[in-house]
């Protein structure tokens, strides 16, 4: 074992202080470091565990390719392994994405325990787009450098070399076409369940809320030669809230109908390079079709391929090896002038998934068209639409949680301006406040009186009163003192008396 080796116990939650959810096999640590002496090891995390070696097993990295790791405040990661073959830890749940190379403990900084949930040996994961496309572009390089004048017409074998490269060729570019095809069908549908908070419209059959998962297998039963011409005009028609579809989602709703007017290889040249409001338009991974690993590689390729030459591209960029066991014939007989590319097993990996994709079967129900939402108001601090009305003021989600706070008594949302934090520390509206009592000593409000004497007191107030010895209330005023214990006015008296 060294450092930097990714290890699992032996054994579940070991005595070493590990919290209960260790699990064995399961949760991954990472090594800082380990002892030349003792041999024991050292884990790299916010405690530094010293654990002997035996507890330990190491887990090859290559045999998390694939899986899925959750780690110390649930967020899931997924390891993949990008075209340059370096591993990397993914973010696959939230907004932003983030990689990190493997092995090297496991970037405890900010993921301090992962738990390996492992590899599903029945799921396909989905091709890397940069991947797909640059198989795509290779292709399309090395059909400009085939010598066609230089085919023999009486040679059969020249010309069984030249039909497989074009039906591998066309074959690529159907699936590649037919897979982002149904991407962009479905990443419409997805945006569109925006509208009910964020737009003055919305399309009643695209239920609010949900997953992208979700909303994808709903998705499905309804004709997208139908529904993709009535989301264009929610998205072209309606007034949205920043970040959220507007002009740029009708554009991809627009060119995904050009699906059915464009060849494939026209259709995918056209719609790759398409974006959103914060990004390429691949990066929704929830729809199981493709992977975007790194968006700025994708982004920096667009600008390349714009500009490189078929000989160069075919020098610089790998390939599948299918596409250069087609391309070696073809070079062999002096059809094919151009150098030939890099194999690399992504990229066979990655044209494998392309070409046996099955596109979806869409059903053929149809959308009614948009409708104006009901009594949508702006926000009374911006011009964004406002998601609920607060204090009788409309507020929009932002302005919701920079401006206003829950109640901690009823839970109804209210302007922080009118919030009276109690003696005790408690947010309370302004109904709840008026049930509150006003301590009687300092005059501030308290969520947890204390009577005494007929006196309101706050626990503050009221813990600051002398508690008698005798009868264990507490009272107001000056106690009785008696052998040094306070007493209240009436057991003092008594005491006094007795002791007459």
């Amino acid at each position: 074992m060294r450092p930097g080796d990714i290890v699992v116990f032996n054994t579940t939650a070991p005595a070493y202080g590990l919290p209960d959810d260790t699990i064995a096999g399961k949760t991954l640590f990472s090594i800082k470091n380990v002892d030349e002496y003792s041999g024991e090891v050292v884990l790299d995390n916010r405690l530094e565990w010293a654990v002997r070696p035996e507890d330990l097993t190491v887990v090859p990295v290559e045999q998390l390719i694939g899986c899925r790791l959750r780690d110390y405040f649930g967020v899931v990661h997924s390891v993949v392994c990008n075209m340059a073959g370096h591993v990397l830890l993914q973010v696959v749940e939230g907004k932003t994405k983030e990689f990190v190379r493997l092995p090297q403990t496991l970037y405890t900084a900010v993921v301090p325990v992962l738990r390996w949930e492992g590899s599903d040996s029945g799921k396909s994961y989905p091709p890397d787009v940069l991947g797909a496309v640059l198989e795509f572009y290779v292709i399309e390089a090395a059909d400009v450098l085939i010598r066609r004048d230089r085919l023999n017409p009486f040679s059969r074998a020249q010309q069984n070399m030249l039909a497989r490269f074009e039906t591998y060729k066309a074959d690529y570019a159907r699936a590649l076409a037919a897979r982002m095809f149904d991407y962009l069908a479905l990443a419409c549908w997805g945006e569109a369940r925006h509208a009910y908070r964020h737009a003055d419209q919305y399309v009643p059959e695209v239920p609010e809320g949900g997953g992208r998962t979700s909303a994808a297998r709903y998705a499905q039963r309804y004709d997208p030669k139908k529904f993709l011409p009535v989301l264009s005009e929610l998205f072209h028609d309606s007034r949205w809230d920043s970040d959220y579809g507007g002009d740029k989602w009708g554009l991809i709703a627009d060119e995904a109908q050009s699906y059915w007017q464009l060849p494939p290889t026209a259709f995918v040249d056209h719609v790759v390079d398409l974006a959103h409001n914060g990004s390429v338009c691949w990066d929704k991974d929830d729809y199981g079709l493709f992977l975007l690993n790194d968006a700025c590689q994708f982004k920096y390729f667009l600008n390349y391929k714009a500009v490189a030459a078929p000989a160069r591209m075919l020098a610089e960029c790998a390939a599948s090896a299918k596409l250069v066991a087609l391309l070696q014939p073809l070079a062999d007989a002096g059809l094919f002038d151009g150098p030939m590319p890099t194999v690399r097993e992504q990229a066979t990996g990655n044209a494998r998934k392309v070409l046996g994709y099955t596109p979806i079967e869409w059903g053929g129900w149809e959308v009614s068209a948009p409708c104006a939402g009901e009594d949508r108001q702006e926000c009374y601090y911006c011009s964004e639409w406002a998601v609920m009305e607060v204090d009788y003021h409309p507020v929009c989600e932002h302005h919701l949680h920079e401006m206003c706070s829950r109640c901690d008594n009823c839970g109804e949302w209210t302007l922080d301006k009118n919030i009276i934090v109690t003696k005790e520390g408690d947010n309370l509206c302004k109904d709840c406040i008026e049930e509150c009592n006003t301590c009687d000593s300092c005059g501030e409000y308290t969520s947890t009186p204390y009577e005494v004497e007929d006196r309101i007191l706050c626990k503050e107030c009221y813990d600051d009163l002398y508690e008698c010895q005798e009868c264990g209330e507490r009272f107001l005023g000056e106690p009785t003192w008696i052998d040094g214990d306070p007493y209240c006015h009436d057991c003092g008296s008594e005491k006094m008396r007795e002791a007459m």
